[in-house]
Formats: C-alpha cells, sequence, structure tokens
C-alpha cells in the first residue's frame, strides 16, 4: 500500500470538499444562513478577543497571569473557539430565515449551490487561518512575519487563503448582492 503523506494542503482541501459536500445536504438557502452567521461570528469572535485582550487582561493580573501561561495560543483558541460556537448557535437558533425560490433548472440549483458552499468553505477557512497567523479582521494587525508561521510556508492553499482573505469576505457579499436583484420580489 502507498504511502501517503497527509500535508496541510490535502487537509485543508479536504476540509473545504466537505464542507461543499454538506453545502449540497443543506441547500444554496442553509449555505448563505451558514454565511451570514459566519459575519457575524467573525465580528464577534474579534470583538469578544480585543476586549478580554484591551479590558480584562489590564484589570485583572490574575487573569493576565493566566492567559500569558498559554501564550498568543490562548487568545488564538479561545477566538476560533468563539467563532465556531456563534456559527453553531446562529444558524441552529438564530432568529433569521432565506428563502430564496429555487432555480427552473436543476443545473442552476446545482451551479449555485456549488458556488455559494465553496465560499462559505473559503469564508470560514480564511477567517480560521487569519485567527491562527494572528490577524484580526477589526484591526488591520495580521502578522507582517508571515514567513515564520510554518503553516504559511508549507501550504500553498493556506498562502493564498491568508493573502486573499478580502476576497473570501468580499466574494459572498457580492453574491449576496446579485441574488437579491435577481430574486427581488415586488
Amino acid at each position: 500500500m502507498p504511502n501517503v503523506e497527509i500535508t496541510a494542503d490535502v487537509f485543508i482541501g479536504s476540509v473545504i470538499a466537505i464542507m461543499v459536500a454538506y453545502g449540497f445536504i443543506i441547500g444554496r438557502n442553509g449555505i448563505l444562513r451558514i454565511i451570514l452567521s459566519t459575519y457575524l461570528a467573525i465580528l464577534a469572535a474579534d470583538g469578544v478577543s480585543l476586549f478580554i485582550e484591551g479590558r480584562i487582561l489590564s484589570l485583572s493580573p490574575i487573569l493576565n497571569k493566566i492567559f500569558n501561561l498559554f501564550g498568543a495560543e490562548g487568545i488564538v483558541s479561545l477566538k476560533i473557539f468563539i467563532f465556531i460556537a456563534i456559527i453553531v448557535i446562529l444558524v441552529v437558533r438564530g432568529a433569521f430565515t432565506i428563502d430564496l425560490p429555487l432555480e427552473k433548472f436543476l443545473s442552476l440549483r446545482i451551479i449555485s449551490t456549488g458556488f455559494v458552499s465553496l465560499l462559505s468553505a473559503n469564508l470560514i477557512i480564511s477567517a480560521i487561518l487569519v485567527y491562527i497567523a494572528g490577524g484580526s479582521f477589526l484591526q488591520s494587525n495580521l502578522n507582517n512575519d508571515l514567513s515564520l508561521l510554518s503553516l504559511y510556508q508549507e501550504s500553498i492553499l493556506a498562502k493564498t487563503l491568508i493573502e486573499n482573505f478580502h476576497l473570501s469576505f468580499l466574494l459572498p457579499v457580492i453574491t449576496f448582492i446579485v441574488f437579491s436583484l435577481i430574486y427581488n420580489e415586488e
């Protein structure tokens, strides 16, 4: 049996493929709900971590020492945990719905569902990679020395997603605008 090396690119590509496949299970409206939840989760995770770093840790020397034990990984782990938890809570229990009508042709339905699934996967993975790289969406403080991040050095896919996270953030918004113009029911 051949020895297959699991690289970061293989892992990230597999996660994206699983997320796209899941998109076909829950449908386009479900994926659009995940995208909206992701935007809210990005803002909330950044806001909470900045609040903790800027206010709580400066007021409490004990908490500051506890977080210093974990180093930068502690804040990054907290940010990713909050990010994922908010996505799950909003998707499962969020007080909003998306109800776009189905396209007339199955081929268009498959293409649009696959496209928004890919956008959702890129947005979520890009956000997590930006957090791992020490970045924030509320502050432009992406780690200036990304060459020190081994994931950035070893993975072409991770490097591309981190460097182009602005596109991963922008394309779903453009898609929402296009869908709003196409499916506007007056």
